[in-house]
């Protein structure tokens, strides 16, 4: 049988005391098998002053809790803190590594949804820096922040703008951003009380709004600079595509869209003044060889079948002026696209086409000829 032992400290006056409870309740303080010391209730390391009305095993200094500390918010009060590196208190929020009841960063939100991770005071008042919202549930896991960085610290955005801004790092420049009626990405923006640039280059944007698509191209500025934009194309909710410029600093024979291939152009969409357009094609004479200037161009015109005609779709049956593309094609080929009477998979009509300002050289020839001819007949 194991011996008690009750020893005075020689270096100390105090009285060791052991009082029965006022119960009818026995009480039993369990030791452990290695050397360990008693601590108070209160974890202080003073004196021992009341049993749990539950326990059967105490807290020891260098020993194990071991059973289950519960209570509700009612029945906890105060703070519990481990070594000053965690705290947790009967609002049910928990603090890291935190010496200050305003620097609590977790806890269960309230409605019971999840584990909300913030910064809040001890009240529990929510500042909403970070928040972090699973819903039990559902499948839903929400972020509760306005900026997210990914590899970078973000810009300040405004208030009214959740952005999500990817870099590494040296740096980033590339973001996501929503309003609440439009949505975008953008390299080198971001917004605060306006567009800005995040560092001294070019930026670009894109977003949608109301339905409609809208990208924005702006020339090198200064970081935090105001960002004066360009547009350079949109598409409306009517499907209408619109490509233009927001200045005046553009003349005639400025390119809007170039048709490259392999590197070179090959035709263009020019400003033509400033009211109209110009379709081009690729006619530079050092793009072409075995040139001739003498060939018949009567004999083919006369092969040509003008019609009037309607297309079956249009259902005013408006008459029109036109060729019949498989008709044009074995005298003038390069007016023609596609195949006689071809169809997709689907077994649809896969239309040909026909580019009539091919004809006017056979036209212009023509003329040429019957001028000379006339010429002759007077003479």
């Amino acid at each position: 049988m194991a011996k008690v032992k009750i020893q005075g400290n020689a270096a100390g006056s105090g009285v060791f005391t052991v009082t029965s409870p006022v119960s009818n309740t026995n009480r039993t303080i369990t030791l452990p098998d290695s050397t360990s010391t008693l601590l108070a209730s209160d974890g202080s390391g003073a004196n021992l002053t009341s049993l749990p009305a539950d326990s059967t095993k105490l807290p020891l200094a260098g020993g194990t809790l071991t059973g289950a500390l519960s209570g509700t918010t009612g029945a906890f009060s105060g703070t519990i803190t481990a070594n000053g590196q965690a705290q947790l208190n009967n609002n049910n929020l928990i603090g890291l590594n935190t010496g200050a009841t305003s620097e609590w960063i977790a806890k269960r939100t309230s409605s019971g949804e999840g584990i909300h991770i913030s910064t809040t005071n001890a009240s529990g008042a929510d500042t909403q820096r970070l928040a972090i919202t699973c819903n039990a549930d559902t499948t839903n896991f929400l972020i509760k922040a306005s900026n997210v960085g990914i590899g970078v610290t973000p810009e300040t955005w405004s208030s009214d703008r959740a952005a999500i801004q990817l870099g590494t790092s040296s740096g980033g420049t590339a973001a996501f951003y929503s309003t609440h009626d439009s949505a975008g990405m953008s390299e080198n923006l971001y917004n605060n009380s306006g567009d800005k640039y995040i560092n001294t280059s070019h930026a670009t944007q894109y977003y949608q709004t109301d339905g409609s698509h809208v990208w924005k191209v702006a020339a090198s500025g200064s970081a935090d600079a105001a960002i004066s934009w360009k547009h350079s194309m949109s598409i409306d909710n009517d499907a209408n595509l619109s490509l233009y410029h927001d200045d005046s600093n553009h003349s005639s024979g400025d390119k809007w869209i170039y048709f490259r291939h392999n590197g070179a152009t090959i035709g263009s969409i020019t400003q033509s003044g400033t009211s109209a357009t110009a379709f081009n094609t690729s006619s530079d004479h050092r793009l072409k060889e075995n040139v001739n200037y003498t060939w018949d161009a009567t004999t083919r015109l006369k092969q040509l079948k003008p019609a009037r005609f309607n297309f079956i779709s249009d259902d005013t049956n408006t008459l029109v002026d036109g060729f019949l593309a498989h008709e044009v094609s074995s005298i003038v080929p390069e007016a023609i696209s596609g195949t006689k009477d071809a169809v997709d998979s689907d077994g649809n009509v896969d239309p040909q086409g026909i580019d009539q300002s091919k004809l006017v050289p056979l036209l212009v020839k023509t003329i040429q000829e019957l001028e000379a001819r006339i010429t002759a007949l007077e003479s």
